[in-house]
């Protein structure tokens, strides 16, 4: 098979999200910006687009970045991922010795055009410690990690012994889509943290002391919140998920 420099650039595979963008080798990030606003100008949501499209777009994009850094500076790419990938691992084995589970995600799409480097994407979206009379500590053990959890999206602490001043500690989780408080001694004061967590889109209360009137403004509060985070989403591609 000719070496790929001599087919013709029709014929040359490309990764998937390289064709979404519209985009031949050879790949620069100039390149990728530019041919990510042309795409989104006419199928943004928040003006009147339709989402899939539009959200297929914005993976594409970000997929399309890190193809690109990788390729242009390997080593530099392998390094600053295998601590990070250290530090995520030296959090899950925190995580169970708590008692807790966590979810990762990797990045499984770079497989093919990273090999075995993919695996150096590992990163915690969610972790979660029930009915735990150790939730203060927890909480402090993942405040204390927050750099190796800057993808987490979900965090479910149903049924834990915590306070309101430690909720208000997951305000550095900045991500953060998913909080359960179910049957914990949580009062409304907890509740300032919803207003520093700007993806924050769905809190569980169930099994609490919270009134029907503080439930009422949480609903309130988070149905802006979702209205406001799909608006940036639409903005900045970097708020993909």
């Amino acid at each position: 098979m000719p070496a790929d420099h001599l087919r013709p650039a029709n014929e040359i595979e490309r990764p998937p999200f390289m064709v979404t963008l519209g985009l031949m080798p050879p790949y620069m990030a100039e390149d990728i910006e530019k041919a990510y606003l042309a795409r989104v100008k006419d199928i943004r949501p928040d003006l009147g687009g339709d989402p899939k499209p539009f959200y297929a777009v914005q993976t594409a994009y970000m997929q399309a970045k890190e193809y690109v850094k990788f390729r242009g500076d390997r080593r530099g790419w392998i390094a600053k991922r295998m601590e990070e990938y250290l530090g995520v691992q030296e959090t899950i084995e925190g995580v169970k010795k708590f008692g807790g589970k966590v979810e990762t995600n990797l990045m499984d799409w770079l497989q093919k055009s990273f090999g075995d480097f993919a695996e150096l994407t590992e990163s915690i979206l969610g972790i979660r410690l029930n009915e735990s009379a150790q939730g203060e500590e927890f909480i402090e053990y993942l405040v204390s990690r927050r750099d190796t959890l800057l993808e987490l999206r979900k965090l479910d602490l149903a049924g834990c012994a915590i306070t309101d001043a430690s909720v208000r500690q997951l305000s550095v989780f900045r991500r953060l889509q998913n909080l359960n408080l179910s049957r914990t001694p949580i009062t409304w004061e907890a509740l300032h943290v919803v207003q520093w967590l700007p993806e924050l889109e769905e809190v569980h209360v169930d099994g609490t002391g919270l009134s029907w009137l503080t439930r009422r403004k949480l609903a309130t509060q988070l149905r802006q919140k979702r209205k406001a985070a799909a608006t940036l989403r639409a903005v900045h591609p970097t708020m993909v998920r």
